[in-house]
């Protein structure tokens, strides 16, 4: 007799199974489908660290080989990083509101360094690592990856590119694509260092150079 009434029991209950099971896969919100295609539009437009893997990157191009054509494909595990973003990759960052970036389309981004910068910082801060890097022999010089997010960008520092890794056997590769974010691995410790001393430096000279050239006496020094 109990088990007729448990059969009587769930026969009226699953029209209530089943409408809930049709409610749930109908949400837009919370469906497998629908998150999966969120990933895939995520992984799309985002940048991943290519390092070390950059040979196998789908965009990687090798523009400059020691200053010459390349030669080979041969690349060390972790290049220096640049970031070419244009448009830029967070345009309400407080950092963009700077003067030096009101008539620029673009900034630019060096992984291990939190800030943005202009090609002509960007351009300084390269010539004065890669000089930092050349004064340590037991250091091997490490190659370069330029990424830019839109069309052709980031090819707008290889004239000074070239001229680097001529002068500091290095390779410089070139990825592009629109990605409109990046994930970066972290950078050593020993690089983050040189790099705020290069950064460091470059900021000196500017400050130099923005000096006035005649700086006006004080009441004093005129008596």
């Amino acid at each position: 007799m109990k088990i007729i009434f448990l059969q009587i029991l769930l026969i009226m209950c699953s029209p209530l199974l089943i409408a809930e099971e049709t409610k749930q896969s109908n949400d837009e919100k919370i469906t497998p489908k629908k998150l999966k295609d969120e990933e895939i539009t995520s992984d799309f437009l985002t940048l991943k660290d290519p390092r070390p893997s950059v040979m196998f990157h789908p965009l990687i191009s090798l523009s400059f080989d020691n200053g010459v054509e390349p030669k080979n494909n041969a690349v060390l595990s972790q290049p220096i990083l640049v970031i070419n973003w244009l448009p830029p990759e967070d345009r309400d960052n407080p950092q963009l509101s700077e003067p030096k970036f009101k008539d620029s389309q673009d900034v630019w981004q060096i992984s291990g360094l939190t800030e943005y910068f202009t090609q002509s910082e960007v351009e300084a801060i390269l010539k004065q690592i890669y000089n930092l890097y050349s004064r340590d022999e037991n250091v091997i010089t490490p190659d370069l990856i330029v990424a830019g997010n839109n069309w052709a960008s980031g090819r707008q520092i290889e004239p000074v590119i070239g001229e680097l890794s001529k002068k500091y056997k290095f390779r410089s590769y070139h990825i592009a694509g629109a990605f409109t974010k990046a994930t970066l691995n972290a950078e050593p410790d020993a690089r983050i260092k040189l790099l705020k001393e290069a950064k460091s430096t470059i900021q000196q000279v500017v400050a130099e150079t923005d000096k006035p050239a005649n700086t006006p006496k004080s009441a004093s020094e005129n008596k």
